[in-house]
């Protein structure tokens, strides 16, 4: 976590873990915090996690829930009303 957030990561929790986070991280397995580590990643502009918030990082989403939430499918664009609505934007902000 060091090497990610660098001095983020320090000042909140020092150079060594606590009790705490030692304990908490001993009963992941190795996927589970490769899955937490990809998370700190894909958000890079986001602090150092909380331990509660790295713990619901490294547990995947329940089966119910993934089926249960579909991701919405891609909106198709009009090419007229893009062009339409970036001419109004335009001229919104006094641009020709």
């Amino acid at each position: 976590m060091v090497e990610m957030y660098g001095t983020l990561w320090i000042n909140a929790y020092g150079t060594t873990p606590t009790e705490l986070w030692a304990n908490a991280i001993t009963g992941l397995s190795g996927e589970q915090i490769k899955l937490g580590l990809a998370c700190c990643l894909k958000c890079p502009d986001r602090f150092p996690p909380s331990l509660p918030e790295f713990m619901a990082m490294v547990k995947p989403l329940p089966r119910h829930y993934r089926e249960t939430f579909k991701a919405l499918p891609k909106p198709k664009a009009d090419i007229e009303t893009v062009k339409s609505n970036v001419a109004k934007m335009r001229q919104a902000l006094g641009m020709r």
